[in-house]
């Protein structure tokens, strides 16, 4: 269970439907598990997803996901065979051997924002989403692209640029690694700078 600010909790607590989202990281996804099982202790219906480089060709011929389109499906616990780099697959799998449950992994292909905000339109609406916890593994999305040592936050950027274009549905960013990039060189004095400007703008809990 995380100890969650109050003032995100007050927000939470009038949600159902919540999309924790991985924001642009392979493995952002992984990163979500301690606040899925938080949200699920508060009675919260908790959907995954996640906006990686996994090959969606590889994804069709190996396994069995659910397609909405070519930019977006569904990895499931049905692997046929295995596939060097399938986070959202194997998390999947995990679900269903060790408690019996059926959990779509909804994967964005990597994709412009235009293509992305359309698909997270589509799936805000399919799953009845009211509210977007996007989940940074690390710290880079903290990031504006011009400190040293920025990281790799292209992806990060496209899937924040997306969102700020969708109304009517709140919309957080959750990091949860700090000085855990080490092979990005990231600068941590850059985000704690970056840290304490959201502060003074009332934009970070």
């Amino acid at each position: 269970m995380l100890n969650i600010p109050v003032q995100l909790l007050d927000v939470i607590d009038k949600k159902e439907n919540i999309l924790l989202a991985g924001i642009g990281g392979d493995f952002d996804v992984l990163g979500a598990m301690p606040l899925y099982y938080t949200l699920k202790a508060r009675n919260k219906k908790v959907h995954l997803s996640n906006f990686g480089s996994t090959d969606f060709k590889s994804v069709a011929e190996s396994s069995s996901p659910i397609v909405i389109n070519p930019d977006l499906i569904a990895a499931t616990a049905t692997i046929k065979n295995p596939i060097a780099h399938f986070p959202e697959g194997y998390l999947s799998e995990w679900f269903k051997i060790m408690f019996q449950e059926d959990i779509p992994i909804w994967m964005f292909k990597k994709v412009g924002v235009i293509p992305l905000r359309l698909n997270y339109e589509h799936l805000i609406k399919e799953l009845g989403i009211d509210m977007i916890i996007l989940i940074d593994s690390g710290m880079d999305s903290l990031n504006t692209g011009v400190e040293e040592g920025c990281g790799t936050l292209l992806s990060d950027s496209i899937t924040i640029a997306a969102l700020s274009q969708i109304n009517g549905i709140d919309k957080i960013v959750v990091t949860t690694g700090f000085a855990t990039e080490i092979e990005q060189e990231i600068c941590n004095l850059s985000v704690l700078r970056n840290i304490a400007a959201a502060i003074k703008n009332d934009a970070y809990f």
